[in-house]
């Protein structure tokens, strides 16, 4: 197999369309790719993220774990798991195009990623972006996200990355960040219910760390709306606790933000509502 670092520095690398066997970087070439790094300028929960100066006129990260692939189950699961996601989900114009996966010579977990310009927290803070373009965006991604059967529960602004332009007021989402522990795909549910679920969600984690209200109006209207709106809505609030619902909280805790004891307290603090009736 051709090694990425020649294939990069020949051409630019086509992006990945199905999961691969895991290419092991040799020592020479991970020395190499290593020069072409700089950062990190981004850190998570599990991984760093740096830019890559390349030959390409493609601009990409390069994603690396925190912490060694030793383990068994991060190394037959875990990781190939959220490559996998990554991988389909790109297809699908949902996430960032993948252009490698593999393992460094020091056994850390790699992804090069298609670079966008922020995520949306940092979109939002430098641009006075109109909220319906937002709202518009991530509704395309929920949809086609719900189209594939998967749900992801740790969904929040520092997980959407994107580019705008202000003159032309040209916005583009992708959503980031498919790890196993925190998405299911394996959802067989009606599409309106997962992408309500999704904007619950992200409605919960946007509205005090922004200006910006996300999708309030939409979540009214299955309130106010008919019965079998208003079970869509149960079924969405039923998906949110199903695991991780302390996801949510763990995200809020970290900013010092109110803690919820379940989906409904969160939805009411999300609208501002009395009382919400099953009917």
């Amino acid at each position: 197999m051709e090694s990425f670092l020649k294939i990069i520095k020949n051409d630019c690398p086509p992006p990945l369309k199905n999961q691969r066997k895991h290419y092991k970087m040799s020592i020479i070439e991970g020395n190499e790719i290593s020069k072409l790094l700089k950062g990190p300028y981004a850190k998570s929960g599990f991984n760093a993220v740096y830019d890559m100066n390349t030959p390409c006129e493609k601009k990409m990260i390069y994603r690396k774990t925190k912490r060694k692939l030793s383990h068994k189950k991060q190394l037959k699961h875990s990781f190939p798991n959220e490559v996998y996601m990554s991988i389909l989900t790109s297809r699908k114009q949902i996430s960032p195009l993948v252009y490698y996966s593999g393992i460094d010579p020091s056994g850390y977990g790699v992804i090069i990623l298609q670079k966008y310009e922020n995520s949306l927290r940092g979109l939002l803070k430098k641009y006075d972006i109109n909220q319906k373009n937002v709202e518009r965006n991530l509704s395309i991604l929920f949809e086609k996200l719900a189209s594939l059967n998967v749900f992801c529960w740790d969904l929040k602004l520092g997980n959407v990355v994107g580019d705008y332009n202000p003159t032309t007021s040209k916005l583009t989402l992708r959503l980031i960040d498919f790890d196993m522990y925190f998405c299911n795909s394996k959802i067989k549910l009606d599409n309106d219910v997962t992408v309500l679920a999704l904007k619950i969600i992200l409605s919960a984690n946007t509205k005090y760390r922004t200006p910006y209200t996300l999708f309030q109006t939409d979540i009214k209207e299955y309130i106010t709306g008919t019965k079998r709106s208003k079970l869509k809505l149960f079924h969405a609030l039923e998906l949110i606790s199903e695991k991780p619902f302390k996801t949510v909280n763990r995200y809020r805790e970290k900013h010092n933000l109110k803690i919820f004891k379940n989906p409904i307290e969160m939805l009411k603090d999300i609208l501002k509502i009395r009382r919400l009736k099953k009917t």
